[in-house]
């Protein structure tokens, strides 16, 4: 994905609009020019495909190593996880209670 940023060293002494794009009414994915009416793509933020695999990959390679390697200690981690969310949930529902007394 090319992606044309507004350069300030290109646009010196220029009146030319810096800064982020300017979005279209509807929020669809078409062309948007600067003011000086220059292609811009936008900053959507999405991560390309191949490297959400790779991530992905290296995640679930990660745990399975860690799972093999270290079963007990890795069993551990999974309950110090789950009593952390049951103490997160025992909070909320103790706040909840508290509100509506």
């Amino acid at each position: 994905m090319t992606m044309l940023l507004n350069d300030p060293r290109e646009q010196a002494g220029s009146s030319a609009f810096i800064g982020p794009s300017p979005r279209t009414v509807s929020g669809a994915a078409e062309p948007v020019q600067d003011r000086t009416g220059r292609r811009c793509e936008e900053l959507s933020g999405a991560m390309s495909p191949g490297l959400k695999k790779f991530l992905i990959f290296g995640v679930v390679a990660l745990v399975l190593f860690l799972l093999i390697s270290k079963p007990t200690e890795s069993a551990e981690a999974v309950q110090t996880a789950l009593s952390w969310l049951g103490d997160g949930a025992q909070a909320l529902v103790t706040f909840v209670e508290r509100l509506f007394s």
